[in-house]
Formats: structure tokens, sequence, C-alpha cells
């Protein structure tokens, strides 16, 4: 019977509740593997190098995806860091990683891709995927064997 005045119960309470319900230990485990366990926030160079090594595709072309570098991560940190004393000393906390990798900009598919306009329902197969007659060859052209993987790659790579 009781109630909860929509004021009282803010957005930051309810993620806090909800931290406390389903606690992310992968998450925790990654912080201090960041950390090595001793600090309870992350420098800007660490994670600088977490975003480049870990969450960035080593195969993608570095023109259309830049590697991450000193100011994109202090945007990041300012996103999505609470503390503000943290944001303004270039650090993040557990909870701002815990936030930034359960935002939409960390998600695993392009958002501004998902507007599709075509009929999209078919398996892959049923497609016609525009590419050179060569794309699939490992190697040489002549000789070379052949992979499906070559064109998970040249799509890593921009190529549409």
């Amino acid at each position: 019977n009781d109630v909860i005045e929509p004021e009282d119960f803010t957005f930051e309470k309810f993620v806090s509740l909800y931290h406390k319900i389903c606690p992310r230990n992968d998450i925790e485990e990654l912080f201090q593997s960041i950390t090595k366990g001793k600090a309870d926030y992350i420098e800007i160079s660490q994670f600088v190098n977490f975003l480049n090594d870990k969450q960035r595709d080593p195969r993608l072309n570095e023109i259309l995806y830049p590697l991450y570098n000193d100011k994109r991560a202090s945007e990041i940190i300012v996103n999505y860091e609470p503390n503000e004393e943290l944001k303004s000393a270039s650090r993040i906390s557990k909870d701002g990683l815990i936030r930034y990798l359960m935002s939409d900009e960390n998600a695993p598919v392009f958002l501004d891709r998902l507007d599709i306009y075509m009929d999209m329902d078919q398996p892959l197969s049923h497609y016609y995927i525009n590419s050179s007659h060569n794309t699939y060859l490992i190697g040489r052209q002549f000789g070379g064997k052949s992979s499906v993987e070559m064109y998970r790659q040249t799509l890593l790579a921009g190529c549409r």
C-alpha cells in the first residue's frame, strides 16, 4: 500500500536501486583490471588505452573510425561521469564506466543504421552483395583460397 512520490524517486535513485538489485560483477572485474585495484577511478590515459585496446575493433578503417584520444575520452567522461570532482579531473569512476558501457553510444550496432528502408527480413544469402569478384580471396588472385571471412573484413573496413 506504500506509494512512491515521483518527485522523491528520481532517475538517480532508480539507477542506484537498479545497481543494488542487479550488480554488474563483470564490469567490477573489468574496472579492477584497468585500475590494477589501486584506485576508485580510471585516469584518462588508462581510459584511452581501454577504449583503443578493448572497445575498438583493430580491423576498422582508421580514417572512418579513428583511434580514441584524450579529447574524445574527456567528452565521454563529461557525458557519463556523475561525480563533478572526477569529471573536472578527467577521471571516470566505476559508476561512470557502467553508464558509458550501458549507453546507446556503446551499442553493439550503429543506431543511425537501424532505420532500414528496405525489407531486410530474409537470410543474408538472399541479398546481392556488390563487391569485387576477388573480395573473397585470401592471398593471390590466382590460386588463392577463398573465405567468407574476407567479406566480413571488407565490411569492417568501411566498404559498402
